[in-house]
């Protein structure tokens, strides 16, 4: 309706669902079944995923986007990587 406000979402809300966002990525990196993935850093900044660190193959650069595309809440992923 005209004239009526928009309800902002609550700053803490999004810091909790971030926080259990960022908590289910790390659990399914761990989970993958790639050692390597348990090394990878994540934040998490409004449903936008950043991965840090390092992989020795491209392979496994590839497995971590796997590995967490059935997390609920991604908007997106920023893929800082870096194979070595």
């Amino acid at each position: 309706m005209v004239g009526e406000r928009v309800q902002e979402p609550d700053f803490n809300d999004l810091q909790a669902r971030d926080e259990e966002l960022r908590v289910e990525v790390e659990r399914l990196l761990c989970s993958s079944g790639y050692a390597e993935l348990r090394n990878v850093k994540v934040s998490l900044a409004e449903g936008h995923v950043v991965l840090r660190g390092q992989v020795t193959t491209y392979y496994l650069k590839q497995m971590a986007h796997s590995a967490i595309r059935m997390a609920d809440g991604i908007r997106s992923v920023d893929d800082e990587l870096v194979v070595c």
